[in-house]
């Protein structure tokens, strides 16, 4: 979103960009897909970064050697996704949730190589994709209701009206971005309600367990 610097005043959107830790690795990796549609590991030719790199898979996709291996509580799995608002360029991460309370062996995230006959180049730092550990449980047999929301007795609760849409296009000409929904509150200064939570923050620990 370079060329769109304002979309980080969202707060949705910075709230998402802080979910989940990224992988990367330390050197560039390079490689070339030469489009052939039949399994083969030579269809894809790396051209550095080869100890990262795993090809033993169909025919137009790649793994990475992470050299991770992720260890969690029975009731814990480990969801690995693409990079929230990360733009991609000729590859499609693959999602995948792994139970790695039993899993033993490397993480090694997938790539689909969506462009042919051009380099495809991960700058170092770059992460590949995004992991984070979810309970299942508490999502299992979850049920979500839908309403007519012209229905009277919802109108009040409805926010992007006519009026609050109003004013929030003429306040973003004007440059000013008034953070109703980051506060809770429309634009008549009435609270709405709490966020589950305010920010998103994680860290890193190298202590071995």
């Amino acid at each position: 979103m370079e060329d769109r610097p304002h979309s980080y005043q969202c707060y949705p959107i910075s709230l998402v960009n802080s979910f989940g830790w990224g992988i990367s690795f330390p050197e560039d990796i390079s490689f070339i897909y030469n489009g052939n549609s039949e399994d083969h590991p030579d269809n894809i030719k790396i051209l550095s970064g080869h100890k990262y790199v795993y090809l033993h898979r169909l025919a137009n996709t790649i793994s990475f050697n992470t050299g991770i291996m992720f260890k969690t509580p029975k009731n814990i799995s480990l969801l690995s996704f693409p990079v929230p608002n990360m733009t991609h360029d000729g590859y499609e991460p693959i999602s995948n949730i792994l139970s790695t309370s039993f899993l033993k062996g490397d993480l090694q995230p997938a790539w689909r190589i969506l462009k042919s006959d051009e380099v495809i180049t991960i700058k170092a730092g770059t992460p590949v994709i995004a992991i984070m550990p979810v309970d299942l449980s508490t999502i299992q047999d979850s049920e979500i209701h839908l309403t007519d929301r012209t229905d009277p007795k919802y109108l009040d609760e409805v926010q992007n009206d006519v009026e609050y849409t109003q004013d929030l296009e003429s306040k973003h000409k004007d440059g000013i971005f008034p953070g109703y929904y980051r506060k809770a509150i429309n634009h008549k200064n009435k609270i709405l309600g709490d966020h589950q939570v305010k920010r998103i923050t994680l860290h890193v620990n190298n202590k071995s367990i």
